[in-house]
């Protein structure tokens, strides 16, 4: 399945009445991110985490100067796109299950994606 449709599955996944091509083209905008790669795919923008959850979650228009990036929709090799987070952005946002605002610094998640790093050559190095 290429990196498209395993995007478009991921949002319909769960039950929703906006269009997938709407969104994408609400982080079109200045300060959203539309990132596609042959392995990974992400909708992402700059939001304030001083803003409501709710405005966070369902605005999904709504950008503005931020050194928080709000993830969308990510799919694919995460790993991959850690790399082309701006230098601005010192933390990453993102919803899961229901409204529970979930953040996480850039710097720890750097961190993380470095240890599975070590840990995937070094058991390939065993394997």
């Amino acid at each position: 399945m290429i990196i498209d449709d395993k995007a478009r599955a991921a949002f319909y996944a769960e039950p929703t009445d906006l269009d997938f091509d709407q969104v994408i083209q609400w982080h079109c905008r200045p300060l959203g991110y539309v990132v596609k790669t042959p392995r990974a795919f992400v909708l992402a923008r700059e939001i304030n985490l001083n803003r409501p959850s709710a405005a966070i979650f369902d605005d999904l228009w709504l950008t503005e100067p931020s050194e928080n990036l709000h993830v969308t929709l990510a799919v694919g090799d995460l790993t991959e796109l850690a790399t082309l987070i701006p230098d601005h952005i010192k933390t990453i946002s993102f919803q899961k299950r229901g409204y529970r605002l979930h953040v996480i610094p850039v710097a720890r998640l750097n961190q993380n994606i470095r240890s599975e790093r070590k840990q995937s050559a070094a058991s390939s190095a065993h394997g």
